[in-house]
């Protein structure tokens, strides 16, 4: 076990592990740097815990690579990769069954990068203000967000990928119970392949560049349940070329463009399941939001939602073979 006696002032990389099961105990203090380096490194070294550490000012605070079983907690991570750009509080690529608890990883490029990782926890963490995503997935399979606060990311970048959750080719994530919010762009964007993502009983309030809470491009069987998608300047739910989602018992309400639209090509993409939710109040600011907005989508079930307060309350547009029952649509301009 190493424990730290005092402030460390570095030019370049701060800490470099390169055994296993070491335990890194800032007690509080501080590891800075010019900007440069890495404030701690590991590659290869198994069992590595990171605690109470305030890492500041590096080209990447803490870099993880080829290596299982880490633990990252109750740390401080900020203003890492600001000078140079492009780099990242934590950055971890080919790791296994990681847990980052309770953290502040804030002000940095990048909130935390996630190449090749599996099996591991984000849990508990804040993760606010850095320039762009909080947390960035790249190949990176059964992983789970849960817990914390996301919110005011991706400020330095208006349309590409998502401030708050950015997932490409990434297969049987969780995003559970985070509060999301103010986040440039998107709260969460799964992209190309990312298939099987759970988003469950998070917060996803006021997002904000004309985008949606939810962005689900290219990415077969997400569930979409139990969240409160409210507030934001795009979209609720936007969805492009996806089959087999599941969307159910939300509260999606004052979008300003539509509450769920989703845009399909027939064939390739189906079978969704619309169900149970509260879609209202979507359509602001002068925009013709409708609540359930479909377009090239067959096989689709949607059944027992309520659908209130826009311009239209349910459009299809050349889609066929698609169950419309028990809804209560009410208070819509037109349908």
């Amino acid at each position: 076990n190493y424990t730290l006696g005092g402030d460390m002032a570095c030019s370049g990389n701060g800490l470099i592990v390169e055994e296993d099961d070491i335990t890194i105990d800032c007690g509080g203090y501080s590891l800075s740097s010019d900007g440069s380096g890495r404030g701690i490194y590991a590659s290869g070294a198994d069992g590595l815990t990171i605690q109470n550490c305030a890492i500041d000012n590096f080209q990447t605070g803490i870099l993880l690579e080829n290596l299982d079983n880490p633990t990252i907690q109750d740390s401080t991570l900020t203003n890492n990769g600001v000078v140079f750009g492009d780099f990242s509080g934590i950055h971890m690529t080919s790791v296994d069954n990681a847990q980052i608890l309770n953290n502040d990883i804030s002000r940095n490029d990048f909130g935390i990068v996630m190449e090749a990782v599996t099996n591991s926890e984000i849990t508990d963490n804040t993760i606010n203000s850095n320039s762009y995503q909080a947390v960035y997935m790249q190949n990176s399979n059964d992983n789970t967000i849960s817990g914390g606060e996301i919110g005011n990311n991706n400020q330095e970048c208006c349309s590409s990928g998502s401030g708050g959750v950015y997932l490409y080719a990434s297969t049987g994530n969780t995003i559970e119970g985070v509060y999301m919010h103010n986040n440039r762009y998107a709260a969460i964007y799964a992209d190309s392949d990312s298939d099987s993502l759970t988003i469950n009983m998070n917060n996803i309030d006021d997002n904000c560049g004309g985008e949606a809470g939810l962005y689900i491009y290219d990415a077969d069987n997400t569930t979409i349940t139990n969240n409160n998608i409210t507030d934001g300047t795009g979209y609720g739910i936007e969805m492009y070329y996806s089959s087999g989602s599941r969307i159910a018992s939300n509260d999606i309400s004052r979008n300003t463009y539509s509450g769920i639209y989703i845009y399909g090509e027939s064939e390739e993409t189906s079978d969704h399941t619309i169900e149970d939710n509260t879609i209202s109040g979507n359509g602001l600011d002068g925009y013709d939001g409708v609540g359930i907005e479909i377009y090239y989508e067959d096989s689709m079930v949607i059944q027992n939602n309520i659908v209130a307060d826009s311009y239209d309350g349910i459009y299809l547009y050349e889609s066929s073979n698609n169950t419309v029952s028990g809804n209560t649509i009410e208070r819509n301009t037109y349908y």
